[in-house]
């Protein structure tokens, strides 16, 4: 199973940790990357909107996407997340076994 980096944005910072603490408790050993605020431009509902967003870098195994997905959707401050997930193709394999290691077993779905 390959290793994968998800990123999302969250509108506010107690949803950032709702949403962290959901996805660590939920898969368990994630180790998440939580940048500091972000300003965010983009069109909803036909308007320009201007927010402050925070942002999430999970790194997972491949496998857990869709319990990632159902979780923020559980507990994401938005109508939908802007889940993205990208393969982790080349690191130090100490740190991606490591990630292998700690993320609880799943079905390969995704």
């Amino acid at each position: 199973m390959q290793s994968q980096c998800c990123f999302d944005s969250i509108q506010s910072r107690g949803g950032r940790v709702s949403c962290r603490t959901a996805i660590t408790e939920g898969i368990g050993g994630l180790c998440q990357f939580i940048p500091r605020e972000m300003k965010s431009i983009f069109y909803w509902q036909g308007n320009l909107d201007h927010s402050k967003e925070h942002s999430m870098l999970a790194k997972t195994m491949r496998g857990h996407l869709s319990a990632i997905q159902q979780l923020l959707g559980e507990n994401h401050s938005y109508d939908f997340s802007c889940l993205l997930a990208f393969p982790i193709l080349r690191g130090n394999l100490d740190f991606l076994n490591w990630i292998k290691e700690e993320t609880h077993p799943q079905e390969s779905i995704g």
